[in-house]
């Protein structure tokens, strides 16, 4: 292995923890707990090591869908070497598009050096606590998610997200010992959208909401987050949502939030 990049395999699972602790690493916002990470097999990765057999980097991503994939993990001990990474996935993997949260300023000149480029912006929004009247939706059932609707919710956040953000059934299965309140929408025995919440100390966050395509406009995510509101009453909600989308911000202003003064500028690589 000496002076040779390798994809990842559970057994150097421990050579990666340790230079992990010994080196500046970026974690991608996962639900997925590393330990997961460590036994993945089949997600694109590189690991780079010296001419004396010794790891010098790092590069895990998330597994590609639809041609898309996020950085999930990276550590280096020398930064020069992180274009010879990216150019390993980009060569060994069919990839058209990887991306990445700007969570850390060291990663930015290593993405703008590696030809990624910033196409969008997480917004932070916040409604301070009070009630909420529910508007009247008669068609419409508010209920609690089952475990056995996971791959019908999957399709539902498939459908009403891009590539970029879409969930599987098996990330609502991690997120569920997170999740403090998660309900689906129902019309005539359908899911046609949902939502999942987590708690902290003062607030409850708005992890996720969707709608079937074809049943937005109708005021069934409007009748999700008023659920969530209706039922914390009297905790902050807060909520993340992309600069790009204009419909969920009107939704969410509509209903008393406000936005905070930060962001998180989202970069992509794409061969398109």
């Amino acid at each position: 292995m000496d002076g040779s990049i390798v994809p990842y395999a559970p057994r150097y699972r421990r050579h990666v923890h340790a230079l992990t602790r010994r080196h500046p690493t970026y974690f991608h916002l996962d639900w997925q707990p590393i330990t997961s990470w460590y036994r993945a097999t089949d997600n694109p990765s590189a690991l780079i090591y010296d001419g004396r057999g010794d790891l010098t980097g790092v590069l895990l991503l998330t597994p590609i869908r639809q041609g898309v994939t996020w950085i999930r993990l990276l550590t280096m001990a020398d930064n020069s070497i992180f274009e010879g990474l990216i150019q390993y996935i980009q060569a060994s993997y069919p990839i058209e598009q990887i991306a990445a949260l700007e969570s850390q300023p060291w990663l930015i000149p290593l993405l703008a050096r590696a030809g990624f480029r910033q196409f969008d912006r997480i917004i932070h929004l916040e409604r301070p606590s009070s009630p909420i009247n529910p508007s009247d939706y008669p068609l419409l059932t508010i209920r609690r998610a089952q475990q056995r609707e996971f791959s019908t919710i999957a399709q539902v956040d498939q459908a009403a997200f891009s590539p970029h953000w879409q969930m599987d059934a098996e990330d609502f299965r991690y997120m569920l010992r997170y999740t403090v309140w998660f309900t689906v929408a129902v019309v005539d025995d359908t899911i046609v959208g949902y939502q999942l919440s987590t708690v902290h100390s003062f607030s409850v966050h708005l992890t996720r909401l969707a709608v079937l395509p074809t049943w937005q406009g109708r005021g069934i995510g409007r009748a999700l987050v008023e659920n969530l509101i209706e039922k914390f009453p009297r905790k902050t909600v807060t909520v993340n949502t992309q600069a790009s989308n204009m419909a969920s911000q009107q939704l969410y202003q509509h209903l008393g939030f406000r936005y905070q003064h930060w962001e998180t500028p989202v970069w992509h690589w794409s061969n398109r």
